[in-house]
């Protein structure tokens, strides 16, 4: 198959959790036979091709940078990067489009060409936002609002990443394909060395007001006050940044580093005893299955907008907005007893059953099937 995905980030220039996964999904159809394209905006890539497997990039230049310095997505670079996408799609010679439903302007581009070009689309929804375009966005928000609902009625393939989405997608009546996870490489995870380094507890992830890093500071800082002094690593840059280490200091926080941006994150999870992922709103939470791939048990948040919570132990569950609550549940990931050893348990399983090979097998049916076949992911 002639397999293209369009997204308007590219993986390793943006880290996030969309963008790793196509990055992996391509790589693993490439090496299957398949003949792979990245429509994508990356103006750093060196060349045509990204990767081992010689995946054909083509670069849309939409004028702006995806996120602004506020951590938001631009809606300037979304109408130019759905413009920009425009050419390739008319000269490119695809048998399947897989489009992201964070880009619901270019989704609707890809749609309309494909009425013309003869090619299936599937569309992966990540997240449903519904209202949350309006609170992120104000006026702008509205027109994305509209997009995306205009999106939820496409004649397509619709997939969702999580159960939380799916029940979404069910809500507005969307006849969706099935549930498709993101998938970890368990061999290549097993890899990895453990770095440099020994930390009680690590974060990965953006900077951004909607990671909520500050109740995890919070939580630190109510161990802290009890007795129990623990190290943490902040993986990840962004706009809350500069706020956030003064947090820390403000808060007298007397083990915790910022560690910015690096290149490889596997390696310090396994060199930490528990990872803290603070964020209300998740579509899937990679890093969390990464996480469970490495041995390492995870506390999180118990929101009904986090996806992340369906691959974490119950027990290490915390209400919303509480950092005593959040904090016990680090305490308990960390320390040795019956909800971390239940945890590592169930971690294990998580990554077994979300075995990349196995999400790809599925992807492929997809492909080559119809928008009406039984759902192939329970």
């Amino acid at each position: 198959m002639r397999v293209a995905f369009v997204y308007d980030a590219v993986y390793p220039y943006s880290k996030g959790g969309v963008e790793k996964r196509i990055s992996d999904v391509a790589t693993r159809l490439a090496t299957r036979g398949h003949e792979i394209h990245l429509i994508g905006d990356a103006p750093n890539a060196p060349s045509q091709t990204l990767g081992e497997d010689s995946t054909t990039f083509h670069q849309v230049s939409s004028g702006a940078r995806p996120v602004t310095a506020s951590g938001r997505r631009s809606a300037v670079q979304a109408v130019g990067f759905a413009i920009g996408v425009l050419p390739h799609l008319v000269r490119g010679r695809f048998d399947v489009i897989e489009t992201q439903s964070a880009t619901p302007l270019t989704v609707l581009v890809v749609w309309l060409i494909s009425l013309f070009r003869g090619f299936r689309v599937v569309l992966v929804w990540h997240e449903v936002w519904g209202r949350h375009w309006v609170d992120y966005a104000g006026v702008v928000g509205q027109v994305a609002r509209l997009a995306e609902w205009c999106c939820l009625r496409l004649p397509i393939t619709h997939l969702a990443v999580s159960e939380t989405t799916a029940v979404k997608l069910a809500a507005n009546r969307v006849r969706y394909r099935g549930v498709v996870p993101l998938g970890v490489d368990r061999q290549l995870v097993e890899s990895v060395e453990k770095a440099q380094g020994d930390w009680d507890v690590i974060s990965v992830s953006r900077l951004t007001r909607t990671k909520n890093i500050e109740l995890l500071l919070r939580a630190i800082d109510d161990l802290q006050d009890r007795g129990v002094e623990l190290s943490l690593l902040v993986v990840g840059d962004g706009p809350e940044r500069g706020s956030l280490e003064k947090l820390a200091t403000d808060l007298d926080l007397r083990d915790v580093t910022f560690a910015g941006e690096v290149p490889e994150v596997i390696g310090l999870i396994k060199s930490s005893r528990a990872m803290a992922h603070p964020s209300d709103r998740e579509g899937f939470g990679l890093v969390i299955l990464e996480a469970a791939a490495c041995g390492v048990p995870v506390a999180a948040i118990d929101h009904p907008e986090n996806a992340g919570r369906e691959l974490v132990h119950p027990g290490l569950l915390a209400p919303p907005h509480d950092p005593a609550e959040f904090a016990d549940r680090i305490r308990m990931a960390v320390t040795e007893g019956a909800v971390r050893d239940a945890a590592l348990a169930h971690g294990t399983k998580i990554a077994e059953h979300y075995e990349l090979d196995g999400v790809v097998d599925r992807l492929e049916f997809v492909y080559q099937g119809s928008p009406t076949a039984e759902p192939v992911w329970a």
